[in-house]
């Protein structure tokens, strides 16, 4: 009677161990807080005392696996909109190709396990190619400011009015976490519109030197911020 006492005694306490564990995984996990896996922890709590210790094993292992393809879901999720930031900031094709196979070998098994540094890895990508981004569009701004200024006297002031209040506009979305590759191609084209609207009031008083110049920045090509 009292081995067997002993041996269930063990056996609650393993379960209080393996319930212990499970509920310290979730507490580590995105998943800390979820009032619907605290809720079920709870549940296999008030169950070791009172269940049948094989039940309450059988239980606990299945919400492991549960949560553990919760979890795999999510992180695929997760990696799978990172991926999405960092396509909307083109970078070369074989940036985001090596990403999209890796994502496709792992949905299409369920076992494989998703690597702890998927995400951080994308992550990582996104923030050089956003640095990149903010270096090109921080250059072409500087230079519609030096144009603007170099322009003082040649633009109409409704035209340049309008194109400081742009320059405003762009500046401020340097800022926005939410910035894509859209805020380059809106500064580059300012850019040339302003070179244009100084060229279009080149007067022949104004001798070549000055036409050549306007004529120099109107056809500077684009930035190459998608090389490397």
């Amino acid at each position: 009677r009292l081995a067997v006492d002993s041996k269930q005694r063990r056996r609650v306490e393993n379960l209080r161990i393996e319930v212990r564990n499970f509920a310290r995984k979730v507490e580590k996990s995105e998943f800390s807080g979820d009032q619907q896996w605290e809720s079920q922890i709870r549940a296999l709590e008030a169950e070791v005392d009172v269940a049948d210790p094989k039940d309450v094993h059988r239980r606990v292992r299945e919400l492991e696996l549960r949560f553990d393809a919760q979890r795999r879901n999510g992180l695929l999720r997760s990696a799978a909109d990172l991926l999405d930031d960092l396509r909307a900031l083109e970078p070369p094709n074989s940036v985001v190709a090596a990403f999209d196979d890796e994502l496709a070998v792992l949905a299409a098994d369920d076992r494989l396990p998703v690597p702890e540094d998927l995400l951080g890895r994308i992550l990582e990508r996104t923030n050089e190619f956003v640095a990149r981004l903010d270096s090109s569009v921080a250059a072409a701004l500087d230079e519609c400011r030096g144009a603007l200024e170099a322009a003082e006297h040649e633009l109409a002031p409704d035209d340049r009015a309008a194109f400081s209040a742009r320059l405003d506009v762009l500046a401020d979305q340097l800022d926005d976490e939410t910035r894509s590759i859209r805020l380059l191609d809106d500064a580059e084209r300012l850019r040339t519109e302003i070179a244009g609207a100084r060229s279009r009031r080149w007067q022949a008083s104004d001798g070549e030197g000055v036409l050549l110049r306007h004529i120099n920045d109107f056809c500077r090509a684009k930035l190459d911020f998608g090389s490397g």
